[in-house]
């Protein structure tokens, strides 16, 4: 069927509209495409929702289903109960969302009025559309336009919106990456000061270490050297082993004082040589196992095992004793240190292999 179309805009914030359609009575090839608005900007119809036409004519109220057209437009097919009566038909849209709830009612007018000529009396029709026509769908034409330009403006002030966002979010995002990053530098940068001050601190151990060991070397020999020289001079000193040379003088005198003595009350010769004979090997003891002065080693270098050392070679000794346990104890406390520098830069490489990546 070839429908008269007519269309116009009803607001949702004004239910009473100003709007009014002619018609014919009898006429039902007459077709209502209704646009929404809600404040003056197109309305989207909700998937789901439904309309109803309700129509109060001079006799009967009407009551009658409308389609929805790609959620915004609502189109409404006469039939003959809309136009059967003369006069007024106060009309009303109610759209209902998927959840039959009343969303708006807006109203406007239908005027039918009577047919100036009936169908059966037109013998020549023409099939062009009168001037007034024209412009009605030039005005329908032109008001379709400007709600698709409209929707247009929305769909492009919504996808500016959905642009800004997502701006937002990418340089969100770019300031979260470069705080990361200058985050991952900065560590980096630290664990690389630490690592050279580290391989510093231990370039300063090791070479601390090796002139700690090239002076106990260097103590070593020294000691050694004096060592050798103070046993070399004890074996040279006349005046070593005084004590036993004076002991065996002292016992000669009081032989040679027996022998010469008159007294009837000492013992005779022969009783003297048979105390010798008695105590051979005590006497041999005394003048074999005596030490000459010129056995004496008065020196610290001798290495003969069988003289003794000198007294004052004694002196020698414990001064170099003394000296070794000072510089012994320096060298034990700079090797704790080192050990304690070397435990620290273990500690600090395996902090830096443990940490991984960056």
């Amino acid at each position: 069927m070839n429908y008269s179309t007519y269309r116009f805009t009803l607001d949702l914030q004004r239910h009473q509209s100003n709007m009014s359609i002619a018609v014919f009575q009898y006429d039902s090839a007459v077709q209502l495409r209704i646009s929404l608005t809600d404040g003056g900007k197109p309305y989207f119809i909700e998937e789901g929702s439904y309309a109803v036409f309700y129509g109060k004519r001079p006799d009967v109220p009407l009551c009658l289903d409308c389609d929805i057209h790609s959620n915004s437009e609502i189109i409404f097919n006469f039939n003959d109960t809309v136009t059967a009566k003369l006069g007024k038909v106060t009309c009303q849209i109610r759209l209902y969302g998927k959840d039959k709830e009343l969303i708006t009612a807006p109203r406007f007018t239908i005027i039918v009025e009577e047919r100036v000529v009936d169908d059966d009396d037109i013998e020549i029709v023409d099939s062009d559309l009168s001037a007034l026509d024209q412009i009605f769908m030039n005005e329908a034409d032109r008001r379709s336009a400007e709600i698709r330009r409209d929707k247009a403006e929305i769909a492009r002030d919504n996808a500016e919106k959905i642009r800004q966002q997502n701006e937002e979010a990418r340089q969100a995002k770019d300031q979260e990456i470069e705080s990361k990053l200058n985050e991952a530098l900065e560590t980096t940068e630290n664990a690389k000061n630490t690592a050279d001050n580290a391989a510093e601190a231990s370039s300063n151990a090791l070479s601390t270490a090796k002139a700690t060991e090239a002076k106990f070397e260097s103590f070593k020999n020294e000691s050694a050297n004096n060592l050798t020289n103070a046993i070399s001079t004890h074996n040279t000193s006349d005046s070593a082993h005084n004590d036993i040379r004076l002991q065996l003088s002292q016992f000669i005198r009081q032989v040679t004082t027996l022998l010469d003595s008159d007294d009837t009350t000492l013992d005779q010769m022969s009783e003297v040589v048979a105390y010798i004979k008695a105590n051979k090997t005590l006497i041999e003891s005394i003048t074999t196992s005596k030490v000459n002065v010129s056995d004496i080693i008065d020196n610290l270098i001798t290495s003969v095992s069988n003289k003794p050392l000198s007294a004052k070679q004694g002196v020698v000794l414990k001064e170099l004793i003394d000296a070794n346990t000072s510089d012994i104890g320096e060298i034990s406390t700079a090797l704790d240190s080192i050990i304690s520098e070397q435990e620290a830069i273990i500690a600090i490489q395996n902090s830096l292999i443990g940490g991984g990546s960056v």
